[in-house]
Order: structure tokens, then C-alpha cells, then sequence
């Protein structure tokens, strides 16, 4: 399975997000999808790929939601998107062990119930559990000159969280 045809298949089972998570494979519980992926595939080719897709990936053992199968396979990165999670690692051991890719459930935290101190970027951070790639620091200074107005701190602030709007705005300031 090359990266678009990976990209292809886990779009089709995160969107819509009716699709029924049940998992066919060696009797294991419903609430997650697992994919198949040939022992031959690049990992970091995977991470990078899902990552360009989804953002950054919660990783390590200190930051990994709880996930289906975890006494089986050893997941070692995992994407929050709207209800569902994408996860990656490795199954097996010695010869047997192979690159593991599943979609299972996410909670969602409700935003009403984050404390009423939490502002609007933080709701939407808890909500959406988007980690951004870092893309480096935007030169708002040359951004607001070429608009020729200021820009409001919040966007900033919003546009500091996702880091692909960095990336457009770096390019279309320093094309111009």
C-alpha cells in the first residue's frame, strides 16, 4: 500500500464517522478498525504521511491515550480526529512482528464542560485534540505590513496552534 493509498483507506473509515468500527480480525472487541500494512512499509514513511494529514502525533507512553489492543501490539503514535483515533506501531515480536495501523473510538470532550476559565483556543485545542506540527515562527510584523492593518492577538494566537496556517502564510509573504 503506497502513502495514498494509505492516506485513501483511513480517510474512508474516519469520514463519514458512522462507519461501524468492528474489527473482523482474530476475534477482537469492536471500537476499532485494524488495517492491514505490509511488513516491508517505511515507518517513518507512515508517521510522515499520517502526520501531513492529521498533525502531530501524541507520542511516548506518557502521552498515549488508552488504545484497543495495547497488550498485543506496542503503539508508538496516535492522531485524534473528531471521534476516532489513528494509531501506529509495531505487533508481534521477532520475525513475527510488523508495522500495526488501526482507527478505534476517541472520547471527545464536551467543551461546556472544560472549566469556565479555559479560553476559546483552548476549547477548541480540547475539543478537535489537534497537536500541530511545529512550522517555525511567523514574522507578523512583514504579515500585518503587507496587509497594511494590524491583525488581532487571538488569531495569532489561533494561527500559532495550527502550524499548516503558518506555512501558507510564510509563503505567500515571502512570494510576495
Amino acid at each position: 500500500m503506497d502513502d495514498e493509498q494509505l492516506l485513501t483507506a483511513v480517510a474512508e473509515i474516519l469520514w463519514p464517522d458512522h462507519r461501524d468500527l468492528d474489527c473482523r480480525q482474530h476475534g477482537d472487541a469492536p471500537g476499532h478498525i485494524c488495517l492491514p500494512i505490509s511488513a516491508r512499509t517505511d515507518l517513518h514513511s507512515v508517521v510522515e504521511t499520517l502526520s501531513s494529514r492529521y498533525g502531530e502525533p501524541f507520542g511516548g507512553a506518557d502521552r498515549l491515550p488508552p488504545l484497543p489492543l495495547s497488550g498485543e501490539v506496542d503503539w508508538r503514535y496516535a492522531w485524534p480526529f473528531n471521534n476516532r483515533w489513528v494509531a501506529f506501531g509495531r505487533s508481534g515480536q521477532g520475525e513475527g512482528a510488523g508495522p500495526a495501523l488501526m482507527v478505534a473510538l476517541r472520547s471527545t470532550p464536551v467543551a461546556e464542560h472544560l472549566p469556565a476559565e479555559t479560553s476559546w483556543l483552548e476549547r477548541l485545542i480540547a475539543v478537535t485534540g489537534w497537536m500541530p506540527r511545529t512550522a517555525g515562527q511567523v514574522d507578523w510584523a512583514a504579515v500585518e505590513s503587507r496587509l497594511g492593518t494590524p491583525l488581532p492577538s487571538d488569531y495569532k494566537a489561533l494561527v500559532g496552534v495550527l502550524a499548516y496556517v503558518q506555512r501558507l502564510v510564510r509563503m505567500n509573504v515571502q512570494s510576495k
